[in-house]
C-alpha cells in the first residue's frame, strides 16, 4: 500500500472523534432550547409561578408580571392560577431561564370540549390579575401601551 493512502487513513481515523463531538453539542443546544414538560401543576406559588410533579425546578410563566408577596392584588392573582391549574396537566415549553434558575415557559392546558388549548400565560393577562411583561414580550400579547 502506499504510504500517501495509509496517511489518509490514519488522518481520518484521528478527525472522526472530533465530528461526532461537535454535532452531539449541536443537537443539545437545539433540544434545550425547546424543552418541553408536560405534567399536573402539584403547587401555585403565586401569579406567575409554579411546580409541576416531577419537574424539580420552578416555572415562571413567561411573559406574566403579577403582584408579589405582600404587594396589592397578590392573592387575587395567586388564587386565580390556582383555581385554573392545580391539579390540572398542562404542557410548559421552555422560552429561557431566568437569573434564579427557574424555567420560564409559555404554559398550555389540553385542549377539550372542542375547545382549544388554553394558553395559560395569556390566561392570566385576559383575567386582568397580572400584566404582561412587556420587556420580554416586546407586546406578544397585545396589553403594551
Amino acid at each position: 500500500m502506499p504510504s500517501s493512502f495509509l496517511r489518509i487513513v490514519f488522518l481520518s481515523l484521528l478527525f472522526v472523534p472530533f465530528a461526532f463531538v461537535i454535532n452531539s453539542h449541536a443537537d443539545e443546544k437545539k433540544s434545550s432550547a425547546l424543552e418541553t414538560y408536560t405534567s399536573v401543576v402539584r403547587h401555585v406559588v403565586d401569579g406567575d409561578s409554579l411546580y409541576l410533579v416531577g419537574v424539580k425546578r420552578q416555572i415562571r410563566l413567561w411573559g406574566v408580571d403579577a403582584p408579589e408577596l405582600k404587594k396589592p392584588g397578590y392573592f387575587a392573582a395567586r388564587n386565580a392560577l390556582m383555581k385554573k391549574v392545580k391539579g390540572k396537566r398542562l404542557r410548559c415549553v421552555t422560552q429561557d431561564h431566568d437569573r434564579y434558575g427557574r424555567i420560564v415557559a409559555r404554559c398550555f392546558m389540553a385542549a377539550s370540549n372542542n375547545k382549544p388549548a388554553l394558553d395559560i400565560n395569556e390566561w392570566m393577562l385576559k383575567s386582568r390579575t397580572a400584566k404582561e411583561y412587556c420587556y420580554f414580550t416586546k407586546g406578544f400579547y397585545g396589553y403594551c401601551n
